[in-house]
């Protein structure tokens, strides 16, 4: 407001005028005004326009229609193009500098490496707590104990601040295995992907909400710490709008890898585990290959599903999250998704994805299955075989045969 295109510079009340010299925005509409209505070398009177009454700029009935009047009536200096320049130029600088001192001076890198060398904390790190797993395995079972989470609204009403408090997930016991697929199944609105985020610390609230976790979750046994579950694990979301398009799939993984994977690692090393990375998922034949997007051709909507995992896995996480991994994918391209999340979980890693609505022929790798019902309220928490004896006890009727349908009845 104060730069002087919405309100002139002389009109503004005096006791904020001052502002204006504070603002960059008044020296670049300064220097603009007086480039067009007076310019680098022209007469005195400036630029002049159209006048009814004469040609002649020295007419008095004419003086409206010069550029010298109209920077006099917006309140702006007429010799005014170099010198809004330069404190242009200081702005720049004085950014700039800024900036660079906030950087040099408030590193968050190095205060995380710092805490991660902590010997006393064993919840600093994921070498740490890999390091309190009992000797015969690496892998990391998940554990919820009552675990329910409640949402807070607040708005101003009427009667001033308003709140109220939504329960989205009831309270759920439930164990996430190492090695084997573990499926949260449920409708719209059961709570799904806020399980998932709440397991992963990814809910983050705001000025008018805030999200409040009860219960316990347990990584074998013992309440991580949040940077423990930064350590271990991976969060792959339900989109694949994060990969560049202008990159091949080869490139994609190149690049995360020099971003995520630690800095004593050698670059060598670094596109050595993409090309790993890159076999295992099955995106050798596509490697060079542009991701695309909508103007631009590239690979299939499975494949980026691929590409988003495999770049997820680069960090070799023990627990791996999954936001419906097969939604918008063909039945074909689903199942050849769920055989490589299949063959992660094989390798010891702790999988836990959300499927909306599966179909049958997909049931029989969900080797654990929560269940949820519309609310949040939990309806079962098992091995999936052992799902279809413990639904004989709903009094529910099916008329065909359920081993047939079990994961669309579901």
């Amino acid at each position: 407001m104060a730069c002087g295109f919405f309100v002139q510079a002389n009109q503004i009340p005096v006791y904020v005028r001052w502002i204006k010299w504070m603002t960059y925005t008044f020296y670049v509409f300064g220097a603009l005004c007086a480039n067009e209505f007076i310019g680098p070398s022209g007469p005195p009177e400036g630029q002049f326009y159209d006048c009814p009454f004469s040609d002649d700029p020295s007419d008095p009935y004419c003086k409206e229609y010069t550029g010298r009047f109209i920077l006099e009536t917006l309140g702006l200096p007429s010799n005014w193009i170099w010198r809004p320049m330069v404190a242009l130029v200081g702005f720049i600088t004085l950014f700039f500098g800024a900036a660079y001192l906030i950087l040099q001076f408030r590193k968050v890198d190095m205060d995380i490496a710092q805490s991660r060398s902590s010997e006393g904390d064993l919840s600093a790190g994921k070498e740490k707590f890999v390091a309190r797993l009992p000797d015969k395995s690496h892998h990391v079972s998940i554990r919820l104990d009552n675990y329910a989470l409640e949402i807070q609204k607040r708005r101003i009403g009427k009667r001033g601040i308003e709140s109220r408090r939504l329960r989205i997930l009831r309270p759920i016991s439930a164990e996430f295995r190492p090695g084997q697929l573990n499926v949260i199944m449920g409708p719209s609105g059961s709570g799904k992907t806020s399980l998932l985020c709440s397991i992963a610390r990814r809910l983050h609230g705001s000025i008018g909400t805030r999200y409040h976790l009860s219960g316990q979750m347990l990584y074998n046994s013992s309440v991580p710490s949040e940077n423990v579950i930064r350590a271990v694990s991976s969060f792959v979301t339900q989109d694949d709008d994060a990969l560049m398009p202008s990159l091949t799939v080869r490139e994609s993984l190149q690049f995360a890898a020099g971003l995520r994977l630690p800095s004593w690692m050698s670059k060598e090393e670094k596109n050595r585990r993409a090309e790993d990375i890159l076999l295992k998922m099955g995106l050798k034949d596509c490697a060079d290959n542009l991701i695309g997007s909508d103007l631009i051709k590239g690979i299939s909507g499975g494949e980026k599903r691929r590409v988003t995992i495999a770049i997820q896995i680069l960090t070799d996480p023990k627990v791996l999250l999954l936001d419906e991994p097969t939604s918008g994918l063909d039945a074909f391209t689903a199942t050849s998704i769920i055989d490589a999340l299949n063959g992660l979980a094989a390798e010891g890693r702790t999988l836990i994805l959300t499927i909306h609505q599966a179909r049958s022929d997909l049931f029989h790798y969900f080797s654990n299955i929560l269940l949820l019902a519309r609310g949040g309220h939990l309806v079962y928490a098992g091995k999936g075989s052992e799902m279809l004896p413990h639904s004989n006890n709903w009094d529910i009727r099916v008329q065909r045969p359920l081993i047939l349908l079990t994961s669309s009845w579901t």
